[in-house]
């Protein structure tokens, strides 16, 4: 066993997709063990969080990237009528907004940032970068009707991944946290993503079946420490990292 390739840290997010297409995000935290195949994954794309991960969603000639995530699922998150005093001086970072009409968004959308759109009504949009000034002012004219931050990597499942987290020092299995309404499928993706996901697959496993996982029961890992401790998805302890 290796330490992780050079461009990952301890905190790893990885992405596989299961047995049935669907595709899932993977955060290691510091003990957690990471697949092989995300080493050829990362090269190949150079995306290692769900940031990245967006950029290279399917976009329309705007640049705006449609989601078939239902906005009426993100209604919870924001208050009507409020917007949130940044902690920032003149950007707001992680933005999810209900917004007047479609037309807004061309406001909103620049080179520097880029914007989710969830499906049907209300207008729903996740923007990854604003202008606080423009928040204000959209605000005052009633072009946004309410906004609030939202840290998208808290929040995979509103984009259709299944999300798996990990709590341990060593390599315990993960957790699944985030179970999305409707999920994104492998095929909904560019083809440069449906191509580097192409050896990152669980063939036995399903997501929506399975609520913890440890990979190394499934394929060749990485681990932090490499003095080939593990946990199984039992919970029995082991030593040796070969495939079950």
């Amino acid at each position: 066993m290796s330490d992780f390739p050079a461009a990952h840290s301890m905190d790893t997010d990885w992405f596989a997709v299961d047995a049935d297409g669907n595709v899932g995000i993977f955060n290691s935290s510091e003990g957690g063990a990471v697949p092989n195949f995300n080493g050829d994954f990362f090269r190949a794309t150079r995306i290692d969080d769900v940031e990245d991960f967006c950029k290279l969603l399917p976009s329309d000639e705007k640049g705006i990237i449609h989601l078939n995530t239902e906005a009426q699922s993100l209604i919870q998150y924001i208050i009507i009528g409020t917007i949130p005093k940044s902690i920032y001086d003149d950007y707001s970072y992680e933005m999810l907004m209900i917004i007047s009409s479609e037309e807004v968004i061309d406001k909103l959308k620049n080179s520097d940032n880029f914007i989710l759109r969830f499906a049907g009504e209300p207008v729903i949009i996740y923007v990854n970068q604003v202008s606080n000034e423009i928040i204000n002012s959209m605000f005052s004219s009633g072009e946004i009707l309410g906004a609030t931050e939202f840290e998208l990597f808290m929040h995979p499942h509103c984009l259709g991944l299944f999300f798996y987290d990990n709590y341990g020092q060593v390599p315990i299995p993960y957790e699944r946290e985030g179970v999305p309404a409707t999920p994104l499928k492998v095929e909904d993706l560019s083809e440069e993503l449906q191509q580097a996901l192409s050896k990152s697959n669980f063939e036995k496993i399903r997501f929506t079946e399975t609520e913890i996982i440890q990979p190394i029961e499934y394929t060749a890992c990485n681990t932090w420490d490499d003095n080939g401790f593990w946990v199984d998805s039992r919970g029995n302890e082991r030593q040796g990292f070969d495939v079950l």
